[in-house]
């Protein structure tokens, strides 16, 4: 199955510490450049973006996911949102990792902060994007 990436154009951004980062507008399917027709909706895209961590505003040149292709001050960028498959094997490990971590802090079993389990859903969410094909 083929990945969503989708392309935009966005002004670069550097922070005074020298941080690069984007404008990232909200995904249409005008968009997208490679992928399922069937699976591309405007309501879709954006949903598929947050769960990468892209939804829009501003975020890091080196966000995972996002290849800087061109420019200096305004920049073309493409984002590999997934295949459909994987985009649905992510989201349930992600909910997974977060219905279990709710179940243990009812229980009175927590071992880990909420933002810790977020970041460790983030990265499992990543990691089965890359893994499912």
């Amino acid at each position: 199955m083929d990945s969503i990436i989708v392309e935009f154009k966005g002004k670069i951004h550097t922070s005074e510490d020298g941080i690069r980062y984007v404008s990232v507008p909200v995904f249409t399917s005008s968009h997208v450049v490679q992928g399922d027709r069937a699976h591309y909706t405007d309501r879709a895209l954006p949903e598929y973006a947050r769960g990468i961590g892209l939804s829009d505003g501003l975020r890091r040149i080196d966000s995972p996911r996002m290849t800087h292709v061109s420019g200096e001050f305004i920049g073309t960028f493409r984002v590999d949102l997934g295949s459909r498959r994987a985009i649905i094997a992510a989201r349930k490990v992600k909910e997974s990792i977060v219905s279990e971590w709710y179940a243990a802090r009812d229980a009175g079993e927590r071992s880990e902060g909420m933002l810790a389990m977020e970041e460790r859903a983030h990265a499992a969410y990543l990691a089965t994007l890359d893994e499912v094909r």
